[in-house]
């Protein structure tokens, strides 16, 4: 006899309804749309740095002198949406640091290299580093599964 009350005997018709929620997939080198501003006194600097990014799949369409020297170390700036971007192109530089800028636009990244900069990471040094970040957020499930 059904009490009408929502007990286990819905549970299956209500699990039927809620969609599967996979993990997004993992982003790609080309997906990344990057800025990059030598913030160094060394000339050439940013141009080098662009060209290997791109040989290894990033996109740089930019590449220029920062507005002021940065004595810090190589900063990728990213905007709403743009941290999984943004950590991926970090992986790539040696002791970068993240650095969300709200007033960015959405989903850009920009690579700042600053004085202390030395050097890109190896690829596998890239992959090491990776694999040590957090998972991102799962995706989140509908209301009512």
């Amino acid at each position: 006899m059904r009490d009408g009350g929502g007990g286990a005997e819905d549970a299956p018709e209500q699990l039927a309804a809620c969609p599967a929620v996979a993990p997004p997939p993992p982003v790609m080198p080309s997906a990344v749309r990057l800025r990059l501003l030598n913030g160094t006194t060394r000339d050439g600097l940013g141009a080098a740095v662009g060209t290997e990014l791109g040989a290894r799949g990033f996109a740089v369409v930019e590449t220029t002198n920062a507005e002021r020297p940065d004595p810090g170390p190589a900063t990728v700036v990213y905007g709403a949406g743009g941290r999984e971007r943004a950590v991926l192109l970090a992986a790539q530089v040696l002791d970068s640091r993240l650095l969300p800028q709200p007033k960015a636009a959405p989903g850009s990244v920009t690579l700042v290299l600053g004085g202390t900069y030395s050097r890109l990471r190896t690829p596998a040094e890239a992959t090491g580093w990776l694999a040590g970040q957090p998972a991102a957020p799962a995706p989140a499930v509908p209301a009512g599964c």
